[in-house]
């Protein structure tokens, strides 16, 4: 199998493909010249690639694509680019999967962060669901849903309540909750993203030459 993931980081996920399958060709793609030259020298196939460029693989080579935490950082033309990309260079019977963060109160604190996409975009645009046309972007609709898995974090439960000033007395019943929770270790899951799978199923459209 040839499997390229896309903004990979330092490799985490090559490393955990190569573990369980010696025989698969990892690509391994990267916006930061210093990180793929460092992933170079660890023996890695890595090569330097910008969100949302031309992928550098032929047509229906690659069997898997793994893209995680990347398309937030995105234009939402940027991240259609991409989805044509990953359509344009995967099999049919290819798996693509997506992670990434959720709109939640830590979302914004990366100044990189663009805009969170949740899951209904991806499925609205790579699916053949007719629910939610739009009328901006043609449907690429070539991918069959296979698996969505949400990602919690642990927060404290008052941690959105915030003081009023102008009642000390109020300001000090919100004090006294937030220091019990704590102290009794009482949290709120927080759902702060999430990894979509999705498969392949029909070919890429023939271009007419003219």
């Amino acid at each position: 199998m040839t499997v390229v993931d896309v903004g990979c980081g330092f490799s985490d996920f090559a490393d955990q493909v190569q573990r369980k399958n010696s025989t698969a060709v990892v690509h391994c793609l990267d916006g930061n010249p210093e990180t793929v030259e460092a992933l170079k020298r660890q023996g890695f196939n890595a090569q330097l690639y910008r969100a949302a460029e031309k992928l550098p693989f032929n047509d229906g080579e690659i069997g898997f694509v793994h893209c995680s935490h990347l398309i937030e950082h995105l234009q939402p033309q940027e991240l259609y680019s991409m989805l044509q990309e990953f359509t344009r260079v995967l099999s049919v019977q290819g798996v693509l999967v997506v992670s990434a963060p959720l709109l939640w109160e830590g979302f914004y604190n990366d100044m990189s962060h663009v805009r969170p996409y949740p899951p209904p975009v991806l499925e609205n645009y790579l699916t053949a669901t007719p629910d939610g046309e739009s009328n901006t972007r043609e449907h690429i609709r070539q991918f069959r849903h296979e698996a969505l898995f949400y990602r919690y974090q642990k927060c404290p439960i008052f941690s959105k309540l915030g003081l009023r000033g102008e009642s000390w007395l109020l300001d000090l019943v919100i004090l006294g909750l937030k220091k019990a929770a704590t102290g009794m270790r009482i949290y709120r899951l927080a759902t702060t993203g999430y990894t979509a799978v999705y498969r392949k199923v029909q070919p890429n459209p023939r271009r007419v030459v003219t």
